[in-house]
């Protein structure tokens, strides 16, 4: 697994000592810096950090200082991060298997050293549960991509955002149109009850798409 990690002055030395562990078991570290105990801002660490596990270059990311709590704050800036602050095995352990937590921050003034070397593997090593949780992944991801507009006058903005899980696609790697047909038919239900909310009205839920091409079809 390639994970990034990043921190500032005050989570150096559990830095190094991180990936240290995290190089014995096998994964690859790309460190973000700082690279000394010397004083520093955190954002200048935690950004890019957080950054390369948005874009897809890392999978995952730790991030650390005296704290933890502002380079938490910092990582989940970041469009696409769900970044928890852990500082006991339970913690670490939920933030992956109930909130899916691509990134972790440890306050190194918080907790024991041992302590924070097996809250990560305590992470590295759960699971994510699905269920349940998925649902409530999806609400944080439509409040991260929620718009609003101060226009008088002006129509609301609903927009979705969908956590696309394993089980959604065929064994080809392709999403299911039963599931992109349910998607359109709740996002035309609350479009329209936001745009007219005293409105009576109706969706039709569909059953099946075909597609035609030059009079071919499939």
């Amino acid at each position: 697994m390639k994970i990034a990690i990043g921190s500032d002055h005050a989570g150096f030395e559990y830095k190094g000592k991180i990936i240290e562990l995290l190089t014995t078991l096998g994964h690859e570290v790309r460190d973000f810096g700082t690279h000394s105990a010397d004083p520093v801002d955190y954002p200048l660490y935690i950004a890019p950090t957080a950054q390369a596990v948005a874009s897809g270059e890392c999978e995952r990311g730790i991030v650390l200082g005296g704290s933890g709590n502002g380079e938490q704050i910092t990582a989940n800036k970041v469009r696409g991060i769900r970044c928890a602050l852990c500082f006991s095995l339970d913690t670490a352990r939920w933030a992956k298997l109930h909130n899916d937590a691509n990134c972790i921050a440890i306050g190194q003034r918080t907790i024991p050293g041992e302590l924070a070397l097996e809250i990560v593997k305590t992470w590295l090593n759960t699971e994510f549960e699905g269920g349940r949780h998925v649902a409530r992944l999806n609400g944080i991801a439509a409040v991260e991509n929620s718009q609003t507009h101060s226009q008088a006058g002006a129509f609301p903005v609903y927009e979705r955002t969908t956590l696309i899980r394993p089980e959604y696609l065929n064994p080809r790697g392709s999403l299911y149109g039963g599931y992109m047909l349910e998607w359109a038919d709740d996002l035309a239900s609350t479009a329209a009850t936001l745009t007219f909310p005293k409105a009576s009205f109706v969706t039709r839920r569909g059953g099946g798409v075909r597609f035609q091409v030059a009079g071919a079809q499939w």
